[in-house]
């Protein structure tokens, strides 16, 4: 193994040893014109291996200089399955040796990066999955529990029994959507398809969805303003869901009527906006910086015991993906806004920049 790596380094200079040969020789042949050495006796012999001796002094020399070097790169070679060993060369001697080992590690650095974001991605998908595992147990167990009752009371079925079989079902229907979603959210791009459309008629359409529990809890939605917009309506219709969703969740333990404003308005520049104002429970200050990271329910969460935290999670990554700029402020116990920038300009620029 040695020997090869003596034959490659030669190789790697003999150019260089050429060189200094033919530049040896034009020297004696100088010399010798010049009568500065005398031929027959012998002083060409010394000349010479002098001269050599400081060649082969040179290349031992750069030799042993360059061997470690050399080793970290056939062992991290021979153990690329390890990606953390590209950080062991750390024995550069020029400085294209140097570029390179930099090279090496941005590289390598990119790569780990990438590959810990999927494994992230991966771990969120599976807590998620296990989360909503659990929360649907809940509304099956009510539903079970109803009609256990509805069979003992001889098939009666008063009202307010069948409004909580409702609203349980609703949230499993809520439930298996946003998992369909999330797991859909990977082949974004791929299920884009992009329409100009109405958006307080979405709205609008989106509210009739919700309309029994709106009755139920006595919040009023309304719509202020039109505008035209282009977008994905499903994914669109995603983002609107879960804003109703959430005003019903943290306003329907408040007595009182209450209501739900969804403000159209266009800037000078062409951006629409959609401002989700409701009269819930609030956002605590505290919990706003993190409340479109996936899994994070914030004080509301624990009071209500039904946030997943991936309702704003998805709304986020939506918005993000379609070019969208959502901003949110609260106010605790007096209700929470939500902001919506839609450019038609930045859907565009987005979709292609992905592609």
């Amino acid at each position: 193994m040695e020997g090869n790596r003596i034959v490659m380094f030669i190789r790697d200079y003999l150019s260089f040893i050429l060189l200094y040969s033919m530049m040896l020789m034009v020297a004696i042949i100088f010399l010798i014109l010049q009568n500065t050495i005398d031929y027959k006796n012998g002083d060409i012999v010394y000349f010479l291996i002098i001269e050599m001796t400081i060649l082969i002094t040179g290349l031992i020399a750069d030799y042993a200089k360059h061997i470690k070097y050399s080793n970290q790169l056939i062992s991290t070679i021979k153990h690329m399955d390890e990606l953390h060993d590209i950080a062991l060369i750390d024995s550069p001697v020029t400085t294209e040796q140097k570029l390179v080992v930099t090279l090496l590690k941005k590289q390598n650095s990119t790569y780990l990066n990438k590959t810990e974001k999927s494994c992230r991605q991966q771990e969120f998908r599976n807590h998620f999955t296990l989360q909503w595992v659990h929360h649907m147990k809940t509304p099956i167990s009510i539903i079970d529990l109803h009609l256990q009752e509805v069979s003992q009371e001889n098939n009666t079925i008063d009202s307010e029994t069948l409004e909580s079989i409702k609203e349980e079902l609703y949230k499993v229907e809520s439930g298996l959507k946003m998992m369909l979603d999330t797991a859909r959210l990977d082949k974004f791009e791929i299920d884009l398809q992009i329409s100009r459309l109405p958006l307080h008629e979405l709205i609008r359409n989106i509210i009739n969805e919700h309309k029994e529990l709106c009755i139920r809890y006595a919040i009023s939605p309304h719509i202020e303003g039109e505008a035209w917009i282009e977008t994905d309506k499903k994914w669109f219709n995603v983002v609107i869901n879960q804003f109703i969703s959430n005003s019903i969740k943290y306003s329907k333990n408040k007595s009182g009527a209450k209501s739900v404003l969804f403000k159209i308005g266009t800037q000078p520049d062409g951006t629409v906006t959609i401002c989700v104002k409701d009269e819930g429970i609030g956002i605590l200050e505290s919990d706003i910086p993190r409340i479109f990271d996936p899994f994070f329910t914030g004080e509301n969460g624990r009071i209500t015991g039904e946030s997943t935290g991936m309702g704003l999670y998805l709304v986020k990554q939506i918005c993000d993906r379609l070019g969208y700029k959502v901003s949110v402020s609260s106010e605790k116990n007096i209700g929470t806004s939500f902001i919506i920038h839609l450019n038609n300009q930045n859907i565009y620029q987005t979709i292609m920049s992905d592609y």
